[in-house]
């Protein structure tokens, strides 16, 4: 899973149009990740916002074709979405990246 070293270099990452990375937060306290996102507009001002946060405590996900494995969900402004992951596919940054902008599309435009 990402560290939280790892996760704290996402901090500043454009993620499609105007979607900026612009705060993560969390330690090793703390059972979340949490980025908050802004939408800037033509000239740099903040026109939308929200917040997603990755659930650091797995769930057991029981699955009949291969051994059971654990699943890291993503919530929308402090909502479960339907997104998970797992903690070898999440090792990889951009796999992570490419969640946010799949529940900013899916979750937060149908909200507006």
């Amino acid at each position: 899973m990402l560290t939280i070293q790892n996760i704290r270099k996402l901090g500043g990452r454009r993620l499609f149009g105007g979607w900026i990375i612009t705060a993560v937060g969390g330690n090793p306290n703390e059972p979340q990740y949490i980025l908050d996102i802004h939408c800037n507009g033509p000239i740099g001002n903040r026109i939308d916002r929200c917040t997603i946060s990755l659930n650091r405590i797995g769930e057991l996900q029981r699955n009949m074709f291969k051994p059971d494995s654990t699943a890291y969900f993503l919530y929308y402004n402090g909502e479960r979405t339907d997104v998970c992951v797992t903690k070898d596919w999440i090792l990889n940054p951009e796999n992570f990246i490419s969640q946010l902008k799949y529940i900013i599309k899916e979750y937060h435009n149908k909200q507006s």
